[in-house]
């Protein structure tokens, strides 16, 4: 009896034992797993980079041009004023020729400062204005315009070319002729300018 229950008690603490091997050696093995999965990414893998690490990239230029102010052009150098004979086309008259318009004046009185143009529309023509002085004319704007083909008088002929002179003189009518001279022609207006600015 006594042989056969320490048998029994030897073959329970085997397998006592037995699982207490089997449970370090469990233990070992998961230890050695976890450190080898662990070491096999110390050699490959890159450090982890901090926060502090990280170096900031250049801000690259987003505008295209520069943001100076550029260089003033080169002025162009000023050019010398217009001579009085290229600033104005107003030509004298001779009191000669002012007398002979002044003698087809219908409600008598004189002309003051006449001015005379030559009109580019014509080869030879002249605009001749001159301030109408008479009765119920003793203004500065009642200016008359006749049209010549010579300032000297004799030479050419005389037509009225505009409302004034056609009214107050007994001269041709310049519109009915084959010319139609007329106060639209270039230099008659001009004649009127140079006369307005001669009274002033």
């Amino acid at each position: 009896m006594r042989s056969r229950g320490s048998a029994a008690r030897r073959n329970q603490g085997r397998r006592r034992i037995g699982k207490g091997c089997l449970g370090i050696g469990g233990v070992l093995v998961l230890l050695l797993v976890i450190g080898a999965i662990a070491g096999s990414g110390d050699d490959n893998d890159p450090e982890p980079t901090t926060v502090a690490q990280v170096q900031p990239t250049e801000v690259s230029n987003l505008t295209a041009e520069s943001t100076d102010e550029p260089e003033p052009t080169d002025e162009p150098e000023p050019t010398d004023p217009p001579t009085e004979e290229e600033a104005s086309r107003c030509e004298p008259v001779e009191d000669a020729l002012v007398s002979a318009i002044s003698e087809g004046l219908t409600e008598g009185g004189s002309l003051r400062n006449a001015q005379a143009v030559k009109s580019g529309d014509y080869e030879a023509v002249w605009f001749v204005a001159a301030d109408i002085q008479g009765d119920g004319l003793e203004g500065s704007d009642d200016i008359g315009i006749w049209a010549t083909n010579s300032l000297t008088v004799g030479e050419g002929l005389i037509f009225a070319v505009d409302g004034y002179a056609t009214e107050f003189s007994d001269w041709g009518d310049g519109r009915q002729t084959d010319a139609q001279l007329s106060a639209n022609g270039d230099g008659a207006q001009e004649a009127r300018e140079c006369v307005e600015s001669a009274g002033e």
